[in-house]
């Protein structure tokens, strides 16, 4: 795992805002949000979601399915167990089947709890699923 995205550095990517993080600036940049929460009534657009321990039992065609992408974000309620306890399984598997990988796995600062604060009142952010 390379480390964490902050909820404002996240959404600038979102929203294809220019001040991106480097992981994010190259033109055409692919980013995937997986939420480890399960299905939860609000979420981060365009988020993957599924429960920490269906992750888990299938990491391995979440390897194969998100190989392809810049980088892969993920979180939980607060980011605090399930996930980085993914991304951690996310990282090991994918280095793994694919050494020499460029995907940057990162984790979601303070969990979508954060994240809904700062962002909760735009639909282009956060919507219900």
């Amino acid at each position: 795992m390379e480390g964490c995205v902050a909820p404002d550095a996240l959404a600038r990517v979102l929203l294809g805002e220019a001040d991106v993080p480097a992981w994010a600036a190259r033109e055409g940049a692919r980013v995937a949000v997986v939420d480890v929460r399960g299905n939860m009534t609000r979420k981060i657009v365009g988020a993957r979601q599924v429960a920490a321990h269906e992750f888990l039992r299938s990491v391995d065609a979440y390897v194969a399915e998100l190989s392809g992408v810049d980088a892969v974000v993920f979180h939980c309620q607060h980011s605090k167990v399930r996930g980085p306890m993914c991304a951690a399984r996310f990282a090991e598997r994918l280095r793994e089947k694919s050494p020499e990988s460029a995907v940057k796995v990162l984790v979601l600062t303070g969990g979508f709890i954060r994240f809904d604060h700062l962002f909760g009142t735009d639909p282009r952010l956060v919507v219900h699923a």
